[in-house]
């Protein structure tokens, strides 16, 4: 049976995601402090309706690895939703736990 597409919300109620599969079907990434979602651009189909900031915002790990984020933010309230960890997009988005539910 093939994946239905799923709406997703930020808290504000502006459409941030539509996605199949549902995000709890996506794996999440080991090494993540915030237990983000892994979107993979080749086995998901999904439209991320955010504005991505221009300028990564660096984070430094526990274990010394700085992290360069370029987040993607709510256009209503710019909640921080998704992320790329390369300034040009590559084969995987990373979505923030618990960054938006489908409740609108």
């Amino acid at each position: 049976m093939a994946d239905l597409i799923t709406s997703y919300y930020c808290v504000c109620s502006q459409l941030v995601l539509t996605i199949a599969p549902p995000i709890t079907a996506l794996p999440r990434l080991k090494t993540s402090p915030f237990k983000s979602r892994v979107i993979s651009h080749a086995d998901c189909v999904y439209s991320l309706t955010c504005a991505r900031d221009t300028f990564p915002t660096i984070l430094k790990r526990d274990d010394g690895i700085e992290e360069y984020h370029y987040v993607h933010r709510c256009q209503r309230c710019q909640l921080p939703v998704a992320y790329d960890l390369e300034e040009t997009p590559s084969s995987f988005t990373f979505l923030y736990d618990e960054s938006c539910n489908t409740k609108g």
